[in-house]
Order: C-alpha cells, then structure tokens, then sequence
C-alpha cells in the first residue's frame, strides 16, 4: 500500500509542478499585448479607400526636401493605396531632424 501512496504523491506533484508552469505560461501569453496599436491592416482584403498618410518635408536641405517630399507624396498617391495628407492639415511642423513627432497627438 505504501508504494502505491508514494505514486500518487509523486503524481500529484507531477500534476501540480506541471498545473504551475502552465499558469504562468498563460499569465505570460495573457500579459502580453500590442504596442498600442491603433490601425489594424488586413493585406487578405482588397483596401477600398485610400489610407491617409503625412509625409512631411525632409529637413536639412530647404531646396531638396520639399521635392524629395513631393515625389514620395506623388508616388503613394499613384499607387491607389494611400491618400498623402495636405502639408497645411499637420498637426505639427518638423523642424529639427533630433526632435521626434508627438505621435500622441495624430490620433
């Protein structure tokens, strides 16, 4: 009778040690979301309407950002995919290369 008790116990172990690892691998998993996102894109579907995009000037050179600006605008606009933005809709202007954009404020 006793070696019988002992399987069970070691059993029971078993089952615990493995009922443990097995909450923490869901608490993980549970725990674990997106970055805080906000657009979700289904590349399975055809996209109807264009995506809006800001593609704001590039700093640094006056004279070549604004064109370097414009032929990606361009470019994304003949694509069909996205709708570039009009420059006076920004919420913000970039003007340091240093600075990031407040992304907190394009939501």
């Amino acid at each position: 009778m006793g070696f019988f008790v002992r399987i069970k116990d070691q059993t029971a172990a078993a089952l615990r040690q493995i009922g443990f690892v097995l909450i923490v691998a869901v608490a993980v998993f549970a725990s674990q979301s997106p970055a805080h996102a906000v657009i979700e894109i289904d590349i399975n579907k055809g996209q109807v309407e264009p995506m809006p995009v800001a593609i704001p000037n590039f700093v640094g050179d006056p004279k070549f950002g604004p064109d370097i600006a414009g032929v990606i605008s361009n470019n994304l606009r003949r694509s069909g995919l996205f709708n570039p933005l009009p420059p006076s809709s920004y919420i913000e202007q970039i003007t340091d290369f240093a600075s990031p954009p407040r992304f907190g404020d394009w939501r």
